[in-house]
């Protein structure tokens, strides 16, 4: 058998396969069949047949198989994959594009491809569903003949980016410049089902990134372990305002934050109260849950109809490109935004409580004990917690003003008396007037000079705010502090008191002292600055039991708040009654 190559146009012909083939003792011609020069185009096999004549009736032939033999590989040129790719159905990415450029020198040939080592099978790897990460791929391309190429490249798949930043919602009215507080260290998850199937957690600049996340819907799953705080009366005031109308456009966060019951998602009194309660108590009873998250800029303007879902959601689709999703966080209850995390308020003592004189008490028996305006102001929501000595005194009620009928809530929460109060309608003080009043009651006894002082915390949130519910800054109260029955001094009788007290106040230019004393003695009259920098005597001398005034020209002092102290010096003990005074303009 012969073989002949086919060229690479798949074509060749037919050899001479006649000289020399044949002999004869008298001569012999040798023809061929078929003839030399015949064209043949394909791989085929063809029978030649060569037959030997003498020219005397002597043939003889033989026949033998001429293959026409495909030699030439196909070619090939695989696709440039424009990686990566991003998912497009679930957690993986379709193939498509994938197309390779075959040819062949003899017909059409066969494309196979193989993934990542496996067998080849039929066809391209478009319709593949590619996972995420890189994968090999191997194209072959056959010709008819058993020749083939083979080619290679990779298709590198990557998940959705989802990335973004968490910030607090505390808006500075004061100082709108200023960047809202990052959330560092927050667990960010995202959830299929009862499956935690991503997790990031935030920098210190509230950022996260969550790489490779496939095509779905989930739920946002945030965890932090940073305290809680700046709850007060004032959020308690502006949930109840927005709730009763007009309501406003705010951040659905906010909304979220101040409906702390959740049970019909709508901003009430109900939610108001709770809030109260929780400052009132010092948070014994935590809300539930203790942060809020919601998308940044998914606003609200009404109270909604129905219920809303306070689930988190967050939808990737297929093909996207990256996602960049940020958030807000709060304090659940904290609904004027005031909190800053890893502080307390966003504004530090905003209300002092200062000593105003003084008032005489005895052990046992109830007293009513007003707390005073230094400044005048209109007052919408009270934030008050102060130091209060268990061990001495028995609070047995708080109201406001100087009407009984109007309690105000309240709780002795270890060594603090914290009060709360509220109102759509907020009340009108003059300098002096009483915010609200104490009912008191002494414990046990107390040593002569000896006195009890109510004092403001540390805690920012002792706050008042005026009747749009914002901070009123640099707030003034007064508070007498608390002495026992005077006793010792000759004359006094058991109900006898050392009085002071002064009309007008505030005033202007002149004010007139009136003073009881309960026996005779040494007078002396003190007028000092709160800070005590400044302190003049204005009286003193020597007078007899009774009432008495005196008329003070006080025009040369700056306006300003002072305290007036009478002091009564007898033979063998001294008592004295202090008094605040306002000068104005």
């Amino acid at each position: 058998d012969q073989t002949v190559v086919l060229s690479a146009t798949c074509q060749a012909t037919m050899p001479d396969y006649t000289a020399g083939v044949a002999t004869d003792n008298c001569g012999v011609t040798v023809t061929q069949s078929p003839l030399a020069g015949t064209a043949y185009t394909g791989d085929q096999n063809i029978t030649v047949t060569l037959t030997a004549d003498d020219g005397n009736g002597n043939v003889v032939n033989c026949s033998f198989n001429v293959h026409f033999a495909d030699q030439t590989s196909p070619t090939i040129t695989c696709p440039t994959p424009a990686n990566p790719y991003t998912v497009n159905s679930g957690c993986s990415w379709i193939g498509a594009g994938l197309d390779a450029i075959i040819a062949d020198n003899c017909g059409t040939p066969v494309l196979s491809c193989s993934i990542n080592g496996g067998g080849f099978v039929a066809g391209d790897a478009n319709g593949y569903a590619f996972p995420v990460g890189t994968t090999n791929v191997i194209y072959k391309v056959t010709d008819a003949s058993g020749n083939f190429t083979t080619c290679a490249f990779s298709v590198t798949v990557q998940g959705v980016i989802v990335s973004g930043v968490i910030n607090y919602n505390n808006p500075s009215p004061s100082y709108p410049n200023l960047p809202y507080t990052p959330m560092s260290n927050v667990t960010v998850t995202l959830r299929q089902g009862i499956t935690d199937v991503y997790t990031a957690t935030t920098n210190a600049t509230g950022n996260y990134t969550i790489p490779g996340v496939c095509e779905g819907n989930y739920t946002v799953i945030f965890t932090t372990g940073k305290p809680v705080g700046g709850i007060n009366s004032s959020d308690a005031a502006q949930v109840n305002a927005w709730g009763v109308g007009p309501q406003y456009t705010i951040e659905k966060v906010r909304f979220f934050a101040g409906d702390v019951l959740g049970a019909n998602t709508q901003l009430n009194s109900a939610d108001a109260g709770r809030i109260l309660n929780y400052f009132v108590t010092g948070g014994a009873t935590p809300m539930n849950p203790r942060w809020t998250f919601w998308n940044k800029g998914e606003t609200i303007s009404a109270n909604p109809v129905t219920t809303l879902s306070k689930d988190v959601t967050l939808s990737v689709p297929g093909g996207s490109g990256p996602i960049v999703q940020d958030y807000y966080a709060m304090v659940t209850g904290d609904f004027n935004m005031s909190f800053v995390p890893g502080g307390a308020k966003s504004v530090m003592e905003n209300v002092t409580l200062s000593i105003g004189g003084t008032t005489l008490a005895e052990p046992g028996v109830e007293f009513e004990l007003p707390v005073t305006a230094g400044i005048d102001m209109e007052v919408g929501a009270v934030s008050l917690i102060m130091n209060f000595p268990t061990d001495k005194l028995e609070v047995t009620g708080v109201f406001l003003g100087s009407d009984p009928t109007s309690p105000m809530e309240y709780a002795v929460v270890g060594e603090e008396l914290r009060i709360g109060w509220n109102s759509l309608i907020p009340v009108s003080l003059q300098t002096g007037e009483a915010l609200l009043t104490l009912k008191l009651r002494i414990i046990g006894t107390m040593a002569q000079g000896e006195t009890i002082r109510l004092s403001l915390t540390s805690d920012p949130l002792n706050e008042l705010a005026d009747g749009s519910y914002n901070t009123i800054q640099n707030a003034m109260l007064f508070v007498d502090e608390i002495g026992g029955t005077t006793t010792g001094v000759p004359g006094i009788l058991p109900n006898g008191k050392l009085l002071l007290e002064n009309h007008p106040n505030p005033f202007v230019d002149r004010t007139t002292f009136t003073y009881t004393l309960p026996a005779d003695g040494k007078v002396t009259l003190e007028l000092s600055s709160l800070l005590g920098s400044k302190t003049d005597v204005l009286l003193e001398e020597w007078q007899t039991a009774g009432t008495h005034t005196f008329s003070a020209d006080l025009s040369t002092y700056t306006v300003g708040v002072y305290t007036a102290t009478l002091r009564l010096t007898g033979k063998s003990d001294e008592s004295s009654r202090t008094i605040k005074v306002i000068r104005t303009k």
